[in-house]
């Protein structure tokens, strides 16, 4: 009866007449599998460059270090033909992504011929299997610390609702919880089919091991019921980040099926061959020298090729680690006596500084780093994904409401869809300082001064009375509030009002309304109470009133309404609200967008209703349909108020003001 292999022996079993293998290449066959399943937590600060990408050049030379040692390769002739078929296929056709294609054929290709062991290969696994389930675990505690996602997908119905309907501000937010508006989540993965593939294979692999390892007989693995708890353990933290981070199964699809030109058809069928190979020698090796692994090698095997063909994944460099393991573990050959050391299993511990540091901090200079949403922002403009790029920044907008960069690309964006009032609310949050670390630093002052003459220059087409608050409510947020108030005031002044009405020309009724529009004013541009406000007269705020599109509405006379009720009503991607400011106080009342909702496109005109002993106050839209009812009885201490759900057909800001009095 053979003995078990050992997971503690880490030889080199080549043929008999094979040399000795080149140092460093046990060493970085071990980095490489601990490296590749962190993904985008594994890349280099200072180079840009992910680790993965620079073991794999380094195994690589390594190989051709041996080619020119030996002047031959090492066996596996039956597998060396199609895979340079292949290479020179790819490098002549050129089809898409063909140096990445290159790149993993030309490391199947290193290991071939580097040979690894079976022991070295067994520990590989291992080691692939607890970096990937160290991988899972960020993403299932991803949710609950607060960590900045590296991929995600906006759910479709949500989408749907509006382009800017996922971001929150002080006036509340729409969506609550962070798995409300989004259908798959991602901490670790370039992306969420990587995540996919990741954590789907790895629960394959982690179940596996389990079951092999409870098995006895010749060849079999040992029962130590210590590494059948690793395995298990991995397979929970796998299925883990599969249950927390995919919420639907919508993500992937299977792909529209097309016609594809006869080279690339042959290029497929070449390569469909590499596998099949494989698993033919594996199931050899079954009968002549099983040793525990080759069941799971041809289950990874044949899952792998099924899962390329049905989902149109590209191979990476677990896909070439893959075939070129199987293909090591499916040879049989002695064992050698030298050793790469059993020290060798702590090597990959040196990689936990730099996946700690990715988890921390984002270089503004690696656009490579899935987390860069600049960077990323401007890939998805490039290739013609405008409203994907702004879901992503509304997405990332409201979980991480302190990005400031993000909110100065949110106010570019909206100067580009003419929504000059988003980009101002944008400006003014881009400019507010925050309390946390953010992940990118925060545009410099030259920047936000352009977005702020674009904001400027796109306000100067509009009509005086279009024109809102935009431009004020920008310079308020960037800390110039005596711009502001100079900017308003000098509206105002080239405006001619109407004079006071005979039921607000008493003082007290002049100073009433003066208060309520300071109050007014200060809350419509975001003031604190820390801002100063300027000492006009009612006269002055009046016209100030008029000049960003405010209305007088005469109503019939009442109790309740004897003194001047300011209502300021405003639709945003996130909610409408109306705000009253009676008697120089302030009370404000909000509805959330519902699912059900009618689509406005123009802010609602106000008439005023006489019903028993209350005044009521109808907003309605151009086609006569109600959307917010006020009730104020005679006395108001209680006002009664109903509104229906609306959300804006444009991704700019819908607003009106209103001044009601008391007619003569």
């Amino acid at each position: 009866m053979k003995a078990a292999p050992s997971l503690h022996l880490t030889e080199w079993e080549t043929a008999p007449k094979s040399a000795p293998p080149l140092p460093g290449a046990s060493r970085l066959m071990l980095l490489l599998a601990f490296a590749w399943p962190w993904q985008a937590l594994q890349i280099l600060p200072a180079l840009n460059m992910y680790l993965d990408m620079l073991l794999t050049l380094g195994i690589i030379l390594l190989c051709l270090a041996s080619l020119w040692r030996e002047r031959c390769c090492l066996g596996h002739f039956d597998l060396l033909w199609p895979a340079l078929g292949l290479v020179v296929g790819i490098m002549f056709l050129r089809p898409a992504n063909w140096g990445h294609l290159l790149l993993v054929l030309l490391l199947f290709l290193a290991v071939l011929q580097l040979r690894p062991g079976r022991a070295l290969v067994l520990r590989c696994f291992w080691l692939s299997l607890l970096a990937g389930a160290g991988a899972a675990l960020i993403t299932v505690l991803g949710n609950g610390v607060g960590m900045f996602p590296t991929d995600f997908q906006v759910d479709a119905q949500v989408l749907s609702l509006s382009a800017n309907i996922i971001h929150g501000s002080e006036f509340g937010t729409f969506l609550a919880d962070s798995q409300a508006d989004t259908s798959a989540v991602t901490y670790s993965a370039y992306s969420l089919n990587d995540a996919l593939w990741l954590h789907g294979f790895g629960m394959i692999l982690g179940l596996a091991l389990t079951m092999a390892l409870g098995r006895g007989g010749e060849g079999a693995l040992g029962k130590s019921w210590a590494l059948r708890a690793m395995a298990l353990f991995c397979t929970i933290c796998h299925a883990l980040a599969l249950y927390t981070g995919f919420e639907t199964t919508t993500l992937v699809g299977l792909p529209q099926p097309a016609a594809l030109p006869w080279p690339i058809l042959l290029l497929l069928l070449l390569a469909l061959y590499l596998p099949a190979r494989i698993a033919a020698k594996m199931l050899i090796s079954c009968k002549l020298d099983f040793q525990g692994l080759q069941p799971i090698f041809l289950l990874l095997l044949g899952l792998g090729t099924l899962a390329t063909l049905l989902l149109g994944r590209l191979p990476g460099i677990e896909g070439a680690l893959l075939l070129g393991w199987s293909a090591a573990y499916a040879e049989p050959g002695k064992p050698r006596p030298d050793s790469v050391g059993t020290r060798l299993a702590y090597l990959p511990l040196l990689m936990l500084p730099l996946i700690l540091w990715n988890l921390l901090f984002v270089s503004e200079q690696n656009t490579r780093d899935p987390r860069h949403y600049a960077a990323r922002y401007q890939q998805d403009l490039a290739t013609g994904q405008s409203e994907h790029a702004k879901a992503r920044l509304l997405y990332l907008h409201h979980h991480f409401p302190e990005e400031r960069r993000c909110a100065w690309l949110l106010a570019l964006h909206s100067l580009q869809e003419e929504a000059p009032e988003a980009a101002s609310r944008y400006l003014s949050r881009a400019a507010t300082p925050g309390t946390q670390r953010y992940l990118l630093s925060p545009p410099g002052s030259n920047a936000m001064e352009s977005a702020l003459v674009r904001l400027r220059d796109a306000l100067s087409g509009l009509a005086p009375e279009s024109r809102g608050l935009a431009y004020e409510r920008a310079l308020m947020g960037m800390g110039r509030s005596n711009d502001a108030w100079a900017s308003l005031r000098l509206r105002a002044e080239a405006l001619r009002t109407a004079p006071f009405p005979a039921t607000l020309d008493q003082p007290s009724q002049q100073d009433i309304l003066r208060r309520s529009l300071q109050n007014a004013f200060r809350d419509q541009l975001g003031a604190g109470e820390e801002v100063s406000m300027p000492d006009w007269d009612a006269a002055q705020w009046l016209a100030a009133f008029e000049v960003v599109g405010g209305r007088r509405v005469a109503t019939p006379w009442h109790e309740g309404i004897r003194s001047p009720l300011l209502l300021w009503w405003q639709l945003t991607s996130e909610a409408h609200r109306l705000d009253l400011y009676p008697l120089g106080e302030r009370r404000k009342y909000q509805r959330p967008v519902a699912d059900e909702y009618q689509v406005l496109k123009a802010p609602p005109t106000l008439q005023s209703l006489e019903s028993g002993n209350m005044l009521v106050l109808q907003l309605s839209t151009p086609t006569e349909a109600a959307i917010a009812t006020l009730a104020i009885p005679q006395s108001e201490s209680t006002i009664f108020l109903d509104m229906q759900p609306v959300a804006p057909a444009t991704g700019d800001w819908l607003q009106q003001g209103w001044l009601c009095y008391p007619a003569e």
